[in-house]
């Protein structure tokens, strides 16, 4: 049995920890493995601005791989109204799904999964709701990751899992305000690697989230396209 674990991607402090595992499946061997991400390199610089520690910031950035293919880089909007924000996320849907990529849209809270696709849904672009059954087990729609329909699941549901191209939208202070900055930083880092090649964010001017500063520090950086 071979046991693999990202404790960089750890959002909760309070979770298991490497000597706990090593513990639990006594006896056997610590091995330490080079890293092999499964981001592009201008997905791995995004998410290395939520990483605080910079000694770990800069062992992070160091095992990066150099892409022989060209990749896009991450796209921020910064949109007047949140009718032009939805507006802008079906069109830029659609052109990823044209590419026949996979397709994740994260979200901090299950109620904005059912906000989002109904907005979606109005504009001709289906997408699955990756979600499971409530306390009360009631039933909800199937979903299957092996088909190409987006999904769209909550941040917390999202370990784990990748996508060729990962969605934010409606990155707004208000939908962040229960989480402490420790929590932000590493559930925001956990979202980004959710994708192998692309990431686009989305956010009405004015609702900004405090984060906005590390995002237009990427911009300056060459590692994020503002718009």
């Amino acid at each position: 049995m071979s046991v693999f674990a990202d404790f960089q991607q750890k959002v909760s402090s309070h979770q298991t920890s490497e000597s706990l595992i090593l513990e639990k499946l006594s006896p056997c061997q610590k091995l330490h493995l080079p890293q092999v991400y499964k981001n592009s390199p201008f997905v791995a610089r995004l998410a290395s601005y939520f990483i605080e520690d910079k000694a770990i910031q800069r062992k992070y950035l160091d095992q990066l791989c150099v892409s022989s293919k060209e990749e896009d880089l991450p796209l921020c909007y910064l949109v007047p109204s949140l009718e032009e924000e939805m507006n802008l996320l079906a069109e830029t849907v659609k052109m990823r799904q044209a590419k026949g990529e996979k397709i994740g849209i994260l979200v901090p809270t299950e109620k904005m999964i059912y906000e989002i696709v109904s907005g979606l849904e109005k504009r001709e672009v289906n997408v699955e709701k990756a979600i499971e059954k409530d306390a009360q087990n009631v039933l909800h729609e199937p979903y299957d990751f092996e088909n190409d329909l987006p999904k769209i699941t909550t941040f917390d549901r999202a370990t784990g899992l990748t996508f060729d191209s990962l969605f934010l939208p409606q990155m707004r202070e208000e939908n962040f305000a229960s989480m402490d900055h420790e929590s932000r930083m590493k559930t925001l880092f956990m979202a980004l690697v959710r994708a192998r090649k692309w990431v686009y964010l989305s956010i009405v001017k004015g609702k900004e989230i405090k984060e906005i500063d590390l995002l237009k520090r990427a911009q300056k950086n060459g590692d994020l396209l503002m718009l």
